[in-house]
């Protein structure tokens, strides 16, 4: 049956000409790992199935119409016997291997999926796992832990099957506004000058790397701060933190510093000169803490208006709460940041003095509400390198 679903379709130059779908249940549905659902022919379903890197079966059924859905996974993926429904009408198509460009890609039992010559499995856990223990785990499973992609398709391949095992994932959840990872892969990044994406020995994923040179910078589209709450968190490693300093004229993390200046956040201060459209009104949270050279550090800026005419900025590191001032003012539109003077932020750069920083900086993250303390420090330990997602590989 399913060479006769292959040959009857007419497209031979992608996936599917070399596709095989071994496995055919009738009256069954794949309801776990279902990742897609669209209006699409049996045949059709496949045809996008083979040319999906993480898909590996398809449910096909009616109602009212052709119901497509692609699922990442097989029957034999899931342990929870309850995944597989009876389905009147239903067809389940498994895929038995195929190529997706030149590579091998298949569904393995107990949760492992091929690309090539290697074989992948995430294994969650109930709490964060350290790299030893995650190293633990795999060799329990004949594997090693992936700390570091071998090719860019393995980590597409991975994070596709496997969403969860993105670190970010769980970032994702929270509910943020704007996530730019700074690894090279946000489309809306610009970087300028000598910045460029590097490797980093303790994160699993490229991070933008700035040398402090004339022009070297980077930018993010600009988000609306006007009238809200907002929480922006990032993270940072530098062999010299002393050209952070208190000043204004000081290199900038990120910022919106020109005329007006909105806000400006570095490891040592969040500040804003007018919090409100033309009154002088300002606020600078700054902290006396040494950071720990050569190390990835956690900055996280907040700024919570309680009322109309009262707002709290406050400051945290790596979690820990260093500093907070209370902004008040009488006005009677009350307080709330200027509109951004350019359609940008910009990233290791002070506009008003062009003065760039130098250092290492990943994971920048917005929202437009006030974190507290718990949120906090999910987000720094979802993030945290020290506590890698269990990733498996083994060579097959």
């Amino acid at each position: 049956m399913n060479l006769a679903l292959v040959a009857a379709t007419a497209v031979v130059d992608n996936a599917f000409s070399l596709a095989r779908f071994g496995v055919r249940h009738v009256d069954k549905r794949l309801r776990c790992g279902i990742f897609k659902t669209l209006a699409a022919h049996h045949v059709d379903c496949q045809e996008l199935c083979a040319d999906t890197l993480n898909c590996f079966s398809t449910n096909t059924y009616k109602n009212g119409t052709d119901v497509c859905e692609l699922v990442r996974g097989t029957k034999n993926s899931f342990d929870d016997k309850e995944c597989f429904e009876k389905k009147d009408g239903g067809i389940h198509s498994e895929l038995s291997s195929t190529n997706f460009g030149n590579t091998l890609r298949k569904a393995l039992p107990d949760g492992w999926f091929q690309l090539g010559s290697s074989a992948f499995k995430f294994i969650p856990t109930q709490t964060r796992t350290t790299v030893l223990e995650a190293n633990a785990t795999c060799i329990a499973n004949q594997a090693e832990v992936v700390l570091k992609f071998q090719s860019a398709l393995h980590k597409q391949f991975v994070f596709a099957v496997f969403p969860e095992a993105d670190k970010y994932h769980e970032v994702r959840e929270m509910g943020p506004t704007k996530i730019w990872k700074l690894d090279g892969l946000d489309s809306d990044v610009k970087i300028y000058g000598g910045a460029s994406y590097q490797e980093d020995d303790d994160t699993i994923d490229a991070v933008l790397e700035l040398p402090g040179t004339a022009g070297s910078y980077a930018t993010t589209p600009k988000f609306a701060l006007s009238q809200v709450n907002f929480t922006i968190s990032f993270w940072i490693k530098s062999s010299d933190f002393s050209p952070f300093t208190t000043a204004d004229t000081s290199p900038q993390v990120y910022s919106s510093w020109g005329n007006p200046h909105v806000f400006a956040i570095t490891p040592n201060m969040f500040t804003a000169r007018k919090v409100y459209l033309q009154r002088g009104t300002r606020f600078k949270v700054t902290h006396g803490r040494g950071l720990p050279t050569n190390q990835w550090v956690n900055i996280v800026a907040i700024w919570n208006r309680y009322s109309l005419g009262e707002g709290l900025a406050s400051m945290y590191i790596n979690g820990e709460k260093v500093g907070q001032e209370l902004v008040t003012d009488n006005n009677p539109k009350g307080v709330g940041f200027p509109n951004p003077p350019v359609d940008v932020f910009d990233i290791g750069y002070n506009r008003e003095t062009a003065a760039v920083m130098k250092g290492k900086l990943r994971g920048i993250v917005a929202f437009l509400r006030p974190l507290y303390q718990k949120d906090i420090n999910e987000l720094r330990d979802a993030l945290d390198h020290r506590f890698p997602k269990v990733i498996c590989r083994k060579q097959v």
